[in-house]
């Protein structure tokens, strides 16, 4: 499946900036925000994945060619795609639609992490 897929993509991107240390980054970056902290990158939301980037992005801006806004928003809507698909929550159209976000978003990070790796 095409999330799994970006979720993989986001996980090595994040795993090849801190590397060993992403166990204490994650422990730094949510002690201080009231969300449950994930013991590991498996245990990531997509609402984790904002906020890591958002809190971290001067660790990332060099993956992305936009800004974290940018990157973000596209995993929100990820994030909310997945929620609809895997809670049954969406008509036929908005499949189409969700699909062809899901490719995009895909595309977007196969791009930008594939020339910085």
């Amino acid at each position: 499946m095409l999330i799994e897929e970006i979720e993989r993509m986001i996980r090595n991107v994040l795993t090849d900036v801190y590397g060993p240390d992403l166990s204490e980054a994650l422990e730094e970056t949510f002690e201080s925000i009231e969300v449950r902290t994930p013991t590991s990158i498996e245990d990531f939301s997509f609402a984790h994945y904002h906020i890591f980037l958002s809190v971290n992005w001067d660790e990332f801006e060099d993956y992305f060619n936009e800004d974290s806004k940018f990157v973000c928003e596209l995993l929100d809507g990820v994030g909310d795609i997945r929620n609809t698909l895997f809670h049954f929550r969406s008509d036929a159209q908005e499949k189409v639609t969700e699909q062809e976000y899901i490719e995009f978003v895909r595309d977007y990070l196969e791009n930008q992490t594939a020339s910085d790796i």
